[in-house]
């Protein structure tokens, strides 16, 4: 996939007031991995002008990291990218004002597309993500699959979709997927499962591995461990699972119950159940005619999350 350019700040100082330029330093000092946006770039590079498409990604991923800070002060990470969280750093006021920035800075990159079709898909799926957001509080409340598979569509899917979805406008051609079919929602599930074994088996720049056991997160390990259990077990886990300042042995004794669920080798076998469902909602583009889309970067894109799940060491 087409690499971006490292510019994120000479962007944000045309458009963001100076007073916010101390905060998107600290966090753009590690950018991330910028999947979003190199995955639009390289889908969108053939089929308008470089300029544009570049506008696109940069608009997706200015938008994708105002979702981060304000995700950080709803889950209260202190820690991201192996550093001091925005929130953490600048307080929570000035780290919800700058998310909210930041989004408003990729409607800005958005329009300078000069196709008002394209500021709509984008807003649109900055409005999925916040809902999606939101959705994630009643998972907390009322865990299940079903509500799990709505929340990691949302919050991780349109980021993902409105490129798809802005190649098919390029492409005059309609919408030929269903809201729940659409190959990039399968793909937020897919990317939220990886990201949920990562967080225990793997490395995501937090302070310690089982960050979101430390939240009380519902997460897909979470519902595979209560699958195994009695209902007044699965009671008494969910419990202990949203109790604030666990100890230590507090928290060993939860993964030690994830672990004898053998809930990472469920929730990886599912993820690999659902790459397959993606592949097949691919074909829905690769097989039309009236459609131009580079598929090259759409598997690289679902091969650098398997090279992540690959990576894991599950027990």
């Amino acid at each position: 996939m087409i690499q971006p350019e490292p510019n994120h700040l000479t962007i944000l100082e045309e458009v963001l007031p100076p007073n916010l330029m101390d905060m998107a330093a600290h966090h753009f000092k590690k950018p991330g991995k910028g999947l979003r946006e190199s995955f639009t770039l390289s889908c969108l590079t053939p089929l308008m002008p470089v300029s544009h498409a570049k506008a696109c990604a940069k608009a997706i991923e200015f938008i994708h990291n105002g979702t981060l800070i304000h995700d950080d002060i709803q889950d209260g990470d202190t820690h991201r990218r192996g550093q001091e969280t925005v929130w953490k750093r600048f307080g929570i006021g000035d780290a919800l004002n700058f998310g909210s920035a930041l989004y408003m800075a990729g409607i800005d990159q958005a329009s300078r597309s000069d196709d008002s079709q394209i500021v709509r898909l984008v807003t649109q799926a900055l409005n999925d993500t916040i809902a999606g957001q939101v959705l994630e509080t009643q998972l907390s409340k009322a865990p299940s699959w079903e509500l799990y598979n709505q929340v990691c569509a949302l919050k991780t899917g349109p980021l993902f979709r409105v490129t798809i979805d802005i190649a098919l406008h390029l492409n005059k051609t309609r919408d030929i997927f269903d809201q729940d079919k659409h190959p990039m929602m399968l793909f937020g599930r897919y990317f939220q499962l990886m990201d949920d074994l990562i967080d225990l088996y793997g490395q995501k720049g937090r302070e310690a591995p089982g960050k979101d056991i430390d939240e009380g997160k519902i997460s897909a390990l979470v519902l595979a461990t209560c699958d195994k259990l009695q209902a007044d077990e699965r009671e008494d886990f969910l419990k202990r699972l949203r109790q604030t300042n666990k100890s230590q042995a507090q928290k060993s004794h939860l993964i030690a119950e994830i672990n004898e669920a053998e809930a990472g080798q469920f929730v990886h076998q599912r993820a690999i159940k659902l790459e397959k469902q993606i592949l097949d909602s691919l074909e829905l583009i690769f097989k039309n005619r009236d459609v131009s889309i580079n598929q090259a970067p759409i598997i690289a894109l679902l091969d650098t999350i398997k090279a992540y799940l690959a990576q894991l060491e599950l027990p």
